[in-house]
């Protein structure tokens, strides 16, 4: 269970900073709350639409981050 939230923490940490960080590139600049909102919505398959990359880097950054998390989380919670 330890293992389970501390890759979940590390893998919403990890996503938030560096989708803030790639998104000061593009049109829509997000702030750290809303970049965390995001991935919160992605992550969890949801996605509301009203946040979303602009920029090429941020979008090939959050779909590395979707495979990455669809490849490690299955395996932690089972």
């Amino acid at each position: 269970m330890i293992g389970l939230f501390s890759t979940l923490f590390c893998l919403i940490f990890s996503a938030t900073c560096s989708f803030e960080h790639l998104q000061r590139s593009g049109l829509r600049r997000l702030d750290l709350f809303t970049s965390f909102y995001f991935v919160m919505v992605t992550f969890s398959t949801v996605g509301y639409g009203d946040f979303y990359p602009d920029w090429w880097m941020s979008r090939l950054c959050v779909i590395i981050l979707i495979g990455v998390a669809f490849g490690v989380l299955p395996s932690k919670v089972s």
